[in-house]
Formats: C-alpha cells, sequence, structure tokens
C-alpha cells in the first residue's frame, strides 16, 4: 500500500508541475486581464463556499 501511495503522490506532484510550468503560463499569456480577474473573482467566491460548506 505504501508503494501505492507514493506512486499516486508522485503522479500528482507531476501532475502540478506540468500546470505550472507549461499550462498555467500558456493561460496568463492567452488570457486578458478582465479574464484573469474574472477567474481570480470566480476561484475565490468557490473556494470560500466550499470552505463554508465544510463549517
Amino acid at each position: 500500500m505504501d508503494g501505492l501511495f507514493a506512486a499516486m503522490i508522485g503522479e500528482v506532484r507531476h501532475h502540478v508541475e506540468e500546470e505550472e510550468e507549461q499550462i498555467l503560463p500558456a493561460f496568463a499569456d492567452a488570457a486578458t486581464n478582465q479574464q484573469l480577474s474574472d477567474l481570480g473573482q470566480r476561484f475565490t467566491e468557490a473556494k470560500d463556499q466550499a470552505a463554508a460548506e465544510l463549517d
């Protein structure tokens, strides 16, 4: 089980690295400042809602 868990952690880390190094920079280059601002606002609202549902 430890090996499976370690493999899963490795896959998640790889996925995050790929997003941070390739996908998000490409998105930031393609999106307008307004689109990025809107997305940030939507993310904050979703995060706040999820936190409220956990309380």
